[in-house]
């Protein structure tokens, strides 16, 4: 599961503010408020993690799950 602090780092290497990833993940921008500041796992349901996620994926970032909880940008050649 994706964490809050994992959801501002890839907003921020993305360049999105929270209006735009509401809108590319369907997701509330009141949820997406909600959501961001809350270190480790928010409290939302998986549904609501799973379309940020997958909305962060589109976009070619994705979350490696570690001890580090990194977030990393792939970029296709």
């Amino acid at each position: 599961m994706i964490r809050g602090e994992q959801i501002r780092a890839a907003r921020a290497i993305l360049g999105w503010s929270q209006s735009m990833l509401s809108e590319s993940s369907g997701v509330s921008l009141t949820a997406i408020r909600r959501i961001e500041p809350q270190d480790g796992t928010p409290g939302a349901t998986a549904r609501t993690l799973e379309r940020i996620e997958k909305a962060f994926n589109s976009a070619g970032v994705f979350f490696e799950c570690s001890e580090s909880d990194s977030v990393v940008r792939r970029t296709y050649v």
